[in-house]
């Protein structure tokens, strides 16, 4: 029997703040930039380390973007924002807001974590009141008033996904947003089902995150029953579409982006259902290589050819027995 343990999920925490005295969004205003940066280096550098983003080599740009699924071509865009890091957090300065916390666990549970946000904003709100109405956060995204904050969770649902099962459109009546999305964890190549709340009008952040967790419950163990049916009644047709997808990898002269995500879908089922000899870390190892290799590639088809050259020298030997018994 599968088990909660066995499914891949992660969450990513954002707090948003911006002072009341300067005006919002100002990555297009170099004074209003230096002034957060002034503000911010005064009071809170000590605790984090800049990052260079004009210096960054292969591996540090792709570790940046695939923590904060933000895209570095966007940062690097305008010098006045700035991206700071200790061992937990990311924090950006002058992107839409003057100052944008990331955090990202691998469990559900963030409480104590936003508590330490919290008290390391405390002393510059003290001396630089963030903006209010009352005793809400203003931002410049107007559903986020109340706590200035969100919490997106991320799930790797493959059945549900693979058959198209989750029915997102049922949760939108409960506040519930559910879409396809990168994972902004170790592994941002696998495709994740991202479950937030549609509006984030929550008195705090507890409740916000009760609210989310409790539909997200409710997905997970739909995933599982959907297993567990599964492996009983058709998992002949789904070793067809992987034998299917094999053939892709192995003939294939160009994968786009979205082709090559598929295949990444298709082989990591199969390894969870025991489809083929090899890991679903295994699996997951290779096309994250692959991804990060041409991820900076600009012309379309050249990063086409260079994804399906790899899958063919790299993951195609791997199967070959396997698939072609």
């Amino acid at each position: 029997m599968s088990k909660l343990s066995d499914l891949r999920y992660c969450t990513e925490l954002v707090v948003l703040r911006n002072f009341d005295d300067i005006p919002f969004d100002t990555a297009d205003n170099p004074q209003h930039a230096s002034l957060v940066y002034q503000r911010f280096c005064g009071t809170l550098s000590e605790k984090f380390i800049e990052f260079d983003l004009n210096s960054l080599d292969d591996e540090a740009a792709y570790y940046l973007i695939s923590k904060t699924s933000l895209s570095l071509e966007q940062l690097l865009k305008n010098p006045d924002i700035r991206v700071f890091f200790n061992s937990e957090l990311f924090v950006f300065l002058n992107r839409s807001e003057h100052i944008e916390i990331r955090l990202l666990k691998k469990d559900m549970d963030i409480q104590a974590e936003y508590s330490n946000i919290l008290q390391i904003l405390e002393g510059l709100d003290k001396q630089y009141p963030f903006a209010r109405s009352g005793n809400q956060y203003i931002n410049s995204r107007r559903e986020l008033r109340g706590t200035g904050a969100f919490i997106n969770h991320f799930v790797h649902l493959p059945i549900l996904q693979y058959f198209n099962k989750i029915g997102a459109e049922q949760y939108l009546k409960q506040n519930i947003d559910i879409r396809k999305s990168s994972a902004p964890d170790a592994n941002p190549i696998c495709s994740m089902i991202k479950i937030s709340t549609d509006n984030c009008y929550f008195d705090d952040i507890e409740q916000q995150s009760n609210h989310v967790y409790k539909y997200m419950n409710e997905i997970l163990h739909k995933e599982l029953r959907e297993q567990e049916e599964l492996k009983s009644n058709s998992l002949f047709s789904l070793k067809d579409k992987v034998n299917k997808a094999f053939g892709v990898a192995k003939y294939a002269l160009l994968l786009d982006e979205l082709e090559f995500l598929s295949l990444h879908t298709f082989f990591r089922t199969a390894s969870e259902f025991d489809l083929i000899g090899i890991s679903s870390k295994k699996i997951d190892s290779i096309f994250e290589k692959i991804f990060s290799q041409t991820y900076y590639i600009d012309d379309f088809e050249s990063a086409c050819a260079s994804r399906s050259q790899l899958v063919r020298k790299v993951l195609v030997p791997l199967l070959k027995d396997t698939m072609e018994e």
